[in-house]
């Protein structure tokens, strides 16, 4: 498949835009990603789930993704949750935190992101890392 290969070497946004099918928008391409993350780790940015519910959360946070297309955007949204949970990681170490548990607490129906969002105000974000709070 042309979107592993190009995952393999690095190039993201071509995985992205291989990714995505006639009736497959962006939230099923960026899980396809996602598992093949998991299947076969590589070296440099990881990829991570982007749907509606982790936009919504986003928005809610004022975040402004960097890139002129949407490939580009989720290729910045993973390399700041990554950076968003280190920093928060490095601040609270017993959160235990990766860039996938921060997704999924975004994703949480349950609280619609609450837990993100009380989990922020006890250790706010950094005002940047790639895109713009």
């Amino acid at each position: 498949d042309e979107s592993y290969l190009r995952y393999r070497s690095g190039d993201l946004v071509g995985a992205y835009r291989w990714s995505l099918m006639p009736g497959v928008g962006e939230a099923y391409a960026t899980k396809w990603l996602w598992v093949l993350g998991l299947a076969d780790p590589a070296e440099g940015v990881v990829p991570h789930v982007l749907d509606a519910r982790v936009w919504a959360v986003l928005r809610r946070l004022r975040w402004q993704p960097t890139g002129g297309n949407r490939p580009e955007r989720w290729v910045n949204y993973c390399q700041v949750l990554d950076s968003w949970a280190h920093e928060l990681g490095t601040r609270r170490p017993d959160w235990h935190l990766d860039g996938d548990r921060l997704e999924q607490l975004m994703f949480d129906r349950r609280t619609g992101g609450q837990t993100f969002h009380s989990w922020l105000a006890s250790a706010p974000l950094p005002e940047s890392g790639g895109g713009r709070l």
